[in-house]
């Protein structure tokens, strides 16, 4: 009898178990459902290949490069360069994944109340031959949402203030900002420009030597300390996309440069004078483009002052 009772309490344990987990996987299907209908555009993100936001007269045009292993990201307007893959696909997956709070109005005889007469932002993007387009509007009196409208349809909608601002990128967060284009592990010349001194490195195995003194003790890990923080330098900003007259960022007549090389591509970073704006920042401009940016002073300032500074100190392992 005992066994027999056993026996049935599992059962009725396993069942009650079940309709638990049952319950569970119902309101999860209820739940992603709801979110579903809640979605402003039925699209994919990965499906996404050209977007584009309009904020005033300023406008930003994305296109998807590549192909469909690695595919990346450039900007064709205002200006053609290089974007930064992964804040774009933030975008893209925010925009398609963006749903509404609530309905304000079904269908509105005005639409200026809520700011979407005059958008202060428009997303719109391309995916073959579907599209769509968001109008962003202002925020809600109460301040709990920011009012959106899709372009075709005439409900206005309510959106988290949080998810506007996921979505309202300028271009300097989009833009690829790292300026050397050579990976660590591929350079194997590094040239210093500092001072009328000129310090050219090349690396034979995991060793660096100077090319017109290789009988002088390298350090490598001085020299690797400095190789990481250039081949991942970014721009502090942009301040002249093509410039004609380089004298007032005293980039005619460089303080110092940088070389990397990996025998068959050469990059040469230039450095100037200080940003007139931030004293942080100096200017800067790689010496095959036309754009001037500025980067933080302290990589010039922390540049070897002299030959000895890259020296192996006395006693150290040999490699």
């Amino acid at each position: 009898m005992k066994y027999r009772a056993t026996i049935l309490y599992l059962i009725g344990v396993i069942a009650l178990a079940g309709v638990y987990f049952y319950d569970i996987h119902q309101e999860r299907i209820a739940s992603e459902s709801e979110r579903k209908a809640k979605l402003l555009f039925r699209i994919g993100a990965d499906q996404i290949e050209t977007l584009s936001i309009i904020r005033g007269k300023h406008k930003i045009v994305l296109q998807k490069t590549g192909d469909g292993v690695k595919p990346g990201w450039k900007i064709t307007e205002p200006v053609k360069t290089a974007a930064q893959t992964f804040a774009v696909e933030e975008l893209t997956e925010k925009l398609a994944g963006l749903k509404y709070t609530r309905v304000i109005a079904e269908s509105p005889e005005e639409v200026g109340q809520y700011g979407l007469d005059s958008p202060i932002l428009i997303l719109s993007y391309r995916a073959g031959k579907l599209g769509g387009k968001l109008y962003v509007g202002s925020q809600s009196p109460t301040g709990d949402g920011i009012y959106v409208r899709i372009d075709g349809q005439k409900k206005v909608y309510l959106i988290e203030t949080y998810d506007k601002d996921a979505i309202d990128k300028t271009l300097f967060q989009l833009r690829l900002k790292r300026l050397f284009t050579l990976n660590l592990d591929d350079v194997n010349q590094f040239t210093i420009v500092r001072d009328s001194n000129t310090w050219p490195l090349i690396k034979k195995g995991e060793k660096w030597f100077f090319k017109d003194d290789p009988r002088f003790p390298v350090d490598p890990l001085k020299v690797n300390s400095l190789l990481i923080r250039f081949t991942r330098i970014e721009a502090s900003s942009f301040e002249e996309e093509i410039a004609q007259d380089l004298h007032p960022y005293g980039l005619d007549q460089p303080r110092a440069s940088i070389m990397l090389s990996n025998g068959k591509k050469r990059e040469t970073l230039l450095f100037g004078n200080r940003d007139r704006k931030h004293s942080t920042r100096i200017y800067a401009k790689l010496q095959d483009r036309p754009t001037v940016v500025t980067v933080s002073k302290w990589l010039i300032e922390d540049l070897p002052k002299k030959r000895k500074d890259l020296k192996k100190k006395a006693g150290e392992r040999k490699e």
